[in-house]
């Protein structure tokens, strides 16, 4: 542009900003500020504000992002509604899910009283609240926007369909909005397929599948690896009901392998870990342990996909169900080793495991990895943990300090111990000496000895 006497306008290094601020590349986004102000005198923008904001919440550094908000004002230049969504995605992003709703709640209330408030900003909070298994406040929020007269679209029956569909208990109501949203005439797209595949998968309704899938062909819209993880997502689903027959447990495994085999032969479609994963999960559920070994994983290295931690999780869930203990600890040695970040419900397959088998060096690792992921066991398992009379001491002083709030005896101020085995007598010997005192008396003579019937004194 130099060369051809063009001066860049602010949409120019607006959109430079945003392709760094996407690469995270904060330096570059600063400079090319700068040298908007600078060199080319162009003022401040909405725009540029923006994408410096963009950057800071792409790296998971919120409150600075938070701070270039209050830099605009005094720059006297009004925050819009992608500015604030950004700055709630950033917060999402670093885990900080209380601070997305404070800044909601007061952008929403206090200071513009509700007016910059749109669908879009709504739209991103209902699928917050599936991010947080919160299907009740996604409900609510939904309830409001169509009080308040927001037009109804597939973006915001999508985020509402897929926040009911990360919970089993609200899943059906999800089929109950999708099947609503067909009788409004709107018109679906890709993500809407993929959220009521989201719904099925964890009711394990095929039938639904198979009508969203049709329903997706009626519209003309391709297929997309998001879909095709749903489907087989499903099978999973439908493979762990109760009482399921074995012939249909087959057809959904050579379903599956169908799929995925479509999706190899696919040059636009590549299989990932979440197409892997699914099919470890739709064999585990399915108890066929060994063609996971012989089959599933395998293709890990074929795909040079690399295990994350839900392979290990589906895998140390199913040898939990037939009680392969070994493997599970040898599992969670391949983890420690490989440095995966582990999760709350693989955690949860592990300390179990230690439980069974009264394995304390288990037990204690998992609990301090609880305590890195701040995270929490599941009620039961603490509950049993609390509940142990004869626990090591360092388990012991482990659940004192961080899961003290569960109750039992790691609410007491002291540890309370069994009085000692060898200071209690006998009961037999104990018996013997109040019946006949001052008499040396054989303890297991008097044990033995029978007091008569009435019958065999007579006989006597």
């Amino acid at each position: 542009m130099e060369a051809m006497n063009i001066e860049p306008t602010d949409s120019t290094y607006n959109q430079l900003m945003i392709n760094f601020a996407r690469v995270q590349n904060l330096d570059m986004v600063e400079e090319l500020n700068k040298e908007a102000i600078e060199k080319y005198n162009l003022p401040p923008s909405k725009f540029r504000y923006n994408s410096i904001i963009l950057c800071l919440s792409k790296m998971r550094n919120p409150s600075d992002a938070e701070k270039v908000l209050y830099e605009m004002k005094d720059a006297g230049i009004e925050p819009d509604i992608v500015s604030y969504t950004t700055v709630i995605d950033g917060y999402k992003r670093a885990g900080d899910i209380d601070r997305c709703w404070k800044i909601f709640r007061k952008i929403r209330h206090q200071e513009f009283g509700g007016q910059i408030v749109d669908e879009m900003l709504i739209s991103y909070m209902v699928r917050l609240c599936g991010a947080t298994h919160d299907s009740e406040k996604a409900i609510r929020l939904f309830s409001e926007m169509e009080s308040d007269g927001f037009i109804e679209t597939a973006k915001t029956y999508n985020s509402l369909i897929s926040a009911l569909g990360s919970t089993k208990r609200h899943s059906e109501m999800a089929i109950e909005y999708w099947q609503k949203m067909q009788l409004n005439g709107i018109v679906p797209d890709q993500h809407t397929t993929v959220a009521v595949l989201k719904a099925t998968s964890k009711l394990g309704d095929v039938e639904t599948a198979y009508d969203a899938l049709q329903d997706m062909k009626l519209h003309g819209l391709p297929m997309t690896k998001y879909i095709y993880n749903g489907l087989i997502r499903t099978y999973a689903g439908a493979a762990r009901q109760q009482q399921v027959r074995e012939k249909h447990i087959n057809i959904y495994l050579e379903d599956s392998w169908a799929l995925y085999e479509q999706i190899r032969d696919d040059p636009n479609l590549e299989v990932d870990s979440h197409i892997l994963n699914s099919m470890v999960l739709l064999h585990a559920n399915a108890f066929r342990l060994d063609e996971i070994d012989q089959k599933v994983l395998p293709l890990f290295e074929k795909h040079r996909v690399k295990p994350d931690i839900f392979t290990f999780q589906n895998l140390s869930k199913a040898y939990l169900h037939v009680r392969d203990f070994d493997m599970i600890k040898k599992l969670y040695r391949q983890v420690k080793s490989k440095g995966i970040k582990p999760n709350m419900l693989y955690l949860d397959s592990v300390l179990e495991c230690g439980m069974r088998t009264d394995d304390a060096d288990i037990i204690y690792d998992c609990l301090e990895d609880y305590v890195a992921i701040k995270r929490d066991p599941h009620k039961r398992l603490i509950a049993r943990l609390n509940n142990i009379r004869h626990i090591p001491d360092r388990i012991y002083l482990l659940l004192k300090k961080e899961f003290h709030q569960y109750g039992g005896q790691m609410n007491k101020r002291s540890r309370q111990f069994d009085p000692p085995a060898f200071r209690r007598r006998p009961r037999e010997f104990a018996a013997a000496k109040k019946h006949r005192p001052g008499k040396r008396v054989n303890i297991r003579k008097a044990h033995t000895s029978k007091t008569l019937t009435y019958k065999q004194r007579k006989q006597l």
